[in-house]
């Protein structure tokens, strides 16, 4: 009975060994006036959690660059469809294999205005111009941050133990008497239409 349970504990230990693990990291986007880092307003425009898989303990590092990888991903998607009032399919936790955002929380974005769910870019647009009352050209930098364990800057070494930010648009300029009169300001801030 000792060689049997011995032969199993062999057979066993190589897989545990190789099993999958997933690992994560967190990030934000947010708008803050100019210039970074010495702003007097920084608004979290989204939360976002993002996991990677990979083969291993002794790989996990790995497993967070691929977190990390996910959460960029979703930042470029972010961008780039930005004028669509949609989460983009990168931003989905439906999407993704070895590495997935797993969920996304937009602190402030409005689900049920009269024409749908307005953007995240509204949500910039309205912190841009409302908060305090803007008129005319106003810049703001939209950023990011990344924050978790060791891989979540997007290395193994040395040691990571806090977070990482920069930019998806240092100086995004719009023109908040628009923006005003489209109803960003309101007390039920209106959807504005794609494409502006």
């Amino acid at each position: 009975m000792r060689h049997v349970l011995l032969a199993i504990s062999f057979a066993i230990s190589p897989i545990s060994a190789a099993a999958d693990i997933v690992r994560g990291c967190a990030g934000t986007v947010f708008v803050s006036d100019l210039p970074a880092g010495s702003s007097s307003f920084v608004m979290d425009i989204l939360e976002l959690d993002a996991s990677g898989r990979c083969s291993g303990v002794s790989t996990a590092n790995n497993c967070r660059i691929l977190a990390r990888l996910a959460l960029f991903e979703c930042y470029d998607a972010l961008w780039a469809e930005r004028n669509t009032h949609e989460i983009p399919a990168a931003c989905r936790p439906d999407t993704g294999d070895s590495n997935r955002v797993n969920w996304t929380r937009f602190p402030g974005i409005y689900l049920s205005l009269p024409g749908g769910q307005n953007s995240w870019i509204d949500r910039v647009r309205h912190e841009a111009c409302c908060n305090p009352s803007q008129f005319g050209d106003v810049t703001v930098f939209i950023g990011w941050t990344s924050s978790g364990d060791t891989g979540c800057d997007g290395q193994t070494s040395p040691v990571f133990d806090g977070g990482a930010g920069g930019a998806i648009n240092p100086s995004y300029t719009l023109d908040c008497t628009a923006q005003r009169l489209r109803g960003i300001c309101g007390s039920v801030p209106q959807r504005t239409s794609p494409g502006e």
